[in-house]
């Protein structure tokens, strides 16, 4: 009988040691896909904020402590750095320089820690801000520089431009105007390349600025200018606000005040700088409305402003007191909490002790049950696992060295087959140089179509090669692709090669996908758009929708149009619905679909004939993306003039 009752003893203790050991395996694998959804979350809470930083700072600075406490709470240091990036640019902002610099030598201390190179140049670069507004320009240089080199290494455009930006302003305060005229230069080229308005909006003030220094008053004012139109079409409130007064002030220096005028932009700067609470922007467009209004002799206006002007001016100070006093109230709590803390540890500790050597006797004989346990029910499975794993592997291994070879038989066909062709060409244009005067018209026009159809030759080959490259992306991650420039920049190529026409565009998203095979497509699309077009005025048209899976992108062209009959065959290789002695190799519509597919998208068309083409191709949203669909219902088309 006591062995009977000893059995069932031990058999209950077993089973619970197993039910324990599976609720751990179970617990451990719901962490781990919590803790991935949880940093993403953080992410996408880190870009909110960011983005709110200009137009809503108070909510920017809710978020922002959200993303630090989330962060906390998850081990997950990089959002922590973001999130005291983002209070830094505030405290920036408000004008407390101590404070952001607090937050921003935080930051960086943390991403130095997880080795965050594209945050790094960014901490760097804000800590340069702060020790240049404190006049300390040794240590804002420093900063400055480490900040570029970082930036130059990763290829950081947007980041460069504000780099270069800075140390022209070092350069400046030391009274080295042309080193300052030269860091601008380059910033401004590297803003213009990429279209960055906001970037361009800022050097454009420094270059005020610099024109300033020089006494060039008008030149000066012209730049002002020049960086209120690109802060227009950067919608940066905070900088257009800025840029209309400095505007303004150098057109009352140079004696070119238009009152009405004026007075109504001085006045929109203050409505902007009210919309994202720069109450020191409020107050300097407040005096400059009143100094209008009294040149214009509107002196009950002037005196209403300048009332304005007064109570702006009493916010400020009232709010830097409040900054003060509420700085010291938070260290006075702070202290007084780690008091409570340490006397309720102290007498906790005692009790603590006593349970605790109880609790480790039984958690250590319930742990050595759960070890054993688990090791009896899970070898097996763990047995069955890695056989299962082994043979992936080496199926895995199989398939990457057949991909391989394939890719290296493509490369090396590809310079074999060239080769020749490239010698063909080559002896072609020689015959045509040298003995030309010795051939009839038949014997030039036999010259030209083999130079022509080795050029040809050429372009195939190039265009397999890329078809045949195209699968290799799907072994590098997702990246975030910039649709807004990358249409910009092969519109500009696009005139450039094919001359004048209308494009009508609208505000594209920024999407995760892989930028050098999207910019091939719209390449490619564009191309068709334009190589079967007879128009006297060829129009191409990128428009955008989203779903709640895909995005959708369509370009469309005045054209010749397409037979609904081969809407399918244009899409296979080496499929030419024009004559052959046309441009082009056949290819471009099937490396279209390539990539397409190889985004796991879909791509079709919508034609008739005299009526014009329309592709449709879609790209799978992704959780980083961050385009809300009220950010496309918001958006607003715009029409680019046809180039002369």
């Amino acid at each position: 009988m006591n062995m009977l009752i000893r059995y069932k003893f031990w058999l209950s203790l077993c089973c619970l040691a197993l039910a324990f050991s599976a609720s751990v395996a179970v617990s451990s694998l719901w962490a781990q896909d919590s803790w991935y959804e949880d940093s993403l979350t953080i992410e996408q809470l880190s870009y909110q904020a960011w983005k709110l930083k200009n137009l809503q700072p108070d909510s920017a600075r809710l978020v922002a402590e959200d993303v630090i406490s989330r962060a906390d709470q998850n081990d997950f240091p990089k959002g922590r750095a973001d999130g005291l990036h983002i209070l830094g640019l505030l405290e920036w902002a408000e004008g407390d320089m101590t404070q952001a610099l607090d937050h921003y030598l935080d930051a960086l201390s943390i991403r130095k820690s997880i080795n965050d190179s594209l945050g790094l140049g960014r901490s760097h670069n804000n800590i340069g801000n702060v020790y240049f507004q404190l006049e300390q320009i040794d240590s804002a240089e420093v900063h400055y520089y480490q900040g570029m080199i970082i930036r130059e290494q990763l290829k950081d455009i947007a980041g460069l431009i504000y780099s270069y930006s800075n140390l022209g302003d070092i350069a400046l305060a030391t009274k080295d105007v042309s080193e300052a005229e030269s860091y601008y230069m380059m910033a401004y080229e590297l803003a213009e390349k990429d279209s960055i308005f906001s970037g361009l909006a800022h050097v454009s003030g420094r270059q005020g600025r610099l024109s300033l220094e020089r006494g060039d008053l008008t030149k000066a004012q012209a730049t002002w200018e020049q960086a209120v139109r690109y802060a227009e079409q950067a919608n940066n409130r905070r900088l257009l606000a800025g840029a209309i007064q400095e505007a303004i002030r150098l057109a009352m220096i140079n004696d070119q005040i238009e009152i009405p005028a004026h007075i109504e932009s001085a006045k929109r700067s203050m409505a902007l700088a009210a919309e994202v609470s720069a109450v020191d922007l409020q107050a300097e467009a407040a005096i400059l409305v009143a100094q209008l209004a009294a040149a214009n002799r509107d002196l009950s206006e002037a005196y209403d402003y300048q009332i304005q002007y007064q109570e702006l001016t009493e916010v400020l100070i009232q709010e830097q007191k409040n900054d003060a006093v509420m700085a010291i109230l938070e260290q006075k709590d702070a202290e007084l909490k780690a008091e409570q803390d340490r006397r309720t540890a102290k007498e906790n500790s005692d009790e603590l002790s006593r349970q605790n050597i109880q609790l480790g006797f039984w958690a250590l004989v319930i742990l050595l049950l759960v070890i054993a346990g688990s090791f009896a029910i899970n070898y097996r499975a763990f047995r069955r696992q890695s056989e299962l794993v082994e043979r992936l592997e080496a199926n895995n291994k199989e398939l990457d060295a057949r991909y391989d070879d394939l890719q290296e038989f493509a490369k090396i066909a590809s310079h074999d087959l060239k080769e020749p062709v490239r010698n063909i060409g080559a002896f072609a244009n020689l015959i045509e140089r040298r003995y030309a005067v010795k051939l009839d018209d038949k014997g030039i026009e036999y010259l030209e179509f083999i130079i022509k159809s080795a050029h040809q030759m050429n372009a195939l080959l190039n265009d397999l090669l890329t078809f045949s490259n195209i699968p290799r992306y799907e072994q590098e991650a997702l990246q975030p692709t910039f649709l807004h420039q990358l249409v910009g920049e092969v519109v500009a190529q696009k005139k450039k090669e094919h001359g004048a026409f209308q494009f009508v565009g609208t505000t594209l998203p920024t999407i995760h996908a892989y930028p050098n095979l999207i910019e091939i497509l719209l390449v490619q699309l564009i191309d068709n758009a334009l190589k079967f077009n007879i128009a006297e005025l060829k129009q191409v048209e990128i428009g955008y929708d989203t779903t709640e899976a895909d995005h959708i992108l369509w370009i469309a062209d005045n054209g010749l149009g397409i037979d609904p009959n081969y809407h399918e065959q244009i899409f296979d290789i080496f499929s030419r619905l024009g004559k052959r002695d046309q441009a082009g190799t056949g290819m471009g519509l099937a490396i279209s679909k390539r990539i397409i597919e190889t985004h796991r998208g879909r791509i079709w068309v919508e034609s008739k004939p005299k009526e014009g083409t329309r592709f449709y191709f879609t790209i799978p949203r992704h959780s980083m993306d961050n385009l809300a669909d009220q950010d496309y219902l918001g958006a607003r088309s715009v029409t680019t003039p046809v180039a002369h």
